[in-house]
């Protein structure tokens, strides 16, 4: 996990601040997308699915973006209230959304963090719910 993405703070939708490390102890997957994003849109309905399968499970999904002339406030908005997302859906600073999305500036992506916040994976591109989900499974069975 890029150094400028852990302690970077972000600001939710509802204009709450937001850190990773307000969720240490958990497994979380930081999903970085675009309203824009064909992928994207395919596969937040799975992480939407994960969110409600894992609950109580010390997972925490959080969806980054970041605004820009195609995925505007009230994109993100209408977006997230279209697809129903109920997990945490935060904006980044252009420095934090590049560090994220190096080296190949493509987006989705998405990282699995374990409990002490290191990098377990980073899928670039579309991911596979089945592979996130074992990788899920494997980081909460892990103390």
């Amino acid at each position: 996990m890029p150094e400028e993405v852990t302690g970077a703070q972000m600001t939710t939708l509802d204009g709450k601040s937001l850190k990773l490390s307000d969720y240490e102890g958990k497994v979380v997957v930081l999903n970085v997308w675009a309203t824009w994003c064909g992928p994207c849109r395919r596969e937040i309905p799975d992480f939407i699915a994960m969110n409600a399968d894992y609950k109580g499970r010390d997972l925490a999904i959080i969806g980054v973006t970041m605004e820009d002339e195609r995925n505007t406030e009230e994109s993100v908005k209408n977006f997230v209230k279209g697809y129903k997302v109920d997990y945490p859906i935060a904006w980044v600073d252009l420095e934090t959304y590049k560090a994220l999305l190096e080296p190949g500036y493509q987006i989705p992506q998405t990282y699995i963090l374990d409990r002490q916040g290191r990098q377990l994976y980073k899928f670039v591109g579309y991911a596979a719910a089945e592979r996130v989900r074992s990788i899920i499974d494997q980081a909460l069975e892990a103390r």
